[in-house]
């Protein structure tokens, strides 16, 4: 591209003070339509001494729930009946939106998908794990 246009391509950019979430629908194996993958939350705020993820991936970033859930009708009505949550910090998921929406307020918003017959997370610490089950635990499915 630098050749064809002859202009410098500025394609490194500043994680650090990026705030936007980006956008990266995973839809799993077409051949297995059985479990779609979705990121929800990316990067992480807790610089712990032996994790480089700050650094790389830069401050944490959460998609907002009704993307999320729009994103979730669409896998469904693609013939995928699981979803995979994932993100670096799962548990930390919302606390820079407005709201502060929380991973089991984006568990409630799911429920409520017809056909949706499992929600899985990718990777969640067993602390965090409470709070989603508390919530969620007295929350009928319709």
């Amino acid at each position: 591209q630098l050749e064809s246009t002859e202009r410098q391509i500025n394609a490194v950019r500043d994680i650090m003070n990026e705030s936007n979430f980006e956008e990266m629908p995973l839809y799993g194996n077409e051949s297995d339509k059985a479990r779609a993958f979705m990121k929800i939350q990316e990067g992480c705020n807790n610089y712990c001494a032996f994790c480089i993820i700050p650094y790389t991936r830069g401050k944490l970033k959460s998609r907002k729930v009704d993307d999320i859930v729009q994103e979730a009708k669409r896998l469904v009505d693609h013939g995928f009946h699981e979803i995979v949550l994932t993100g670096i910090h799962l548990g930390n998921y919302g606390v820079e939106l407005p709201g502060r929406p929380t991973l089991a307020d984006v568990v409630k918003a799911l429920l409520e998908i017809p056909n949706l017959y499992r929600i899985r997370f990718g990777s969640i610490e067993s602390v965090e794990v409470y709070q989603i089950h508390y919530h969620i635990t007295a929350f009928p499915r319709s």
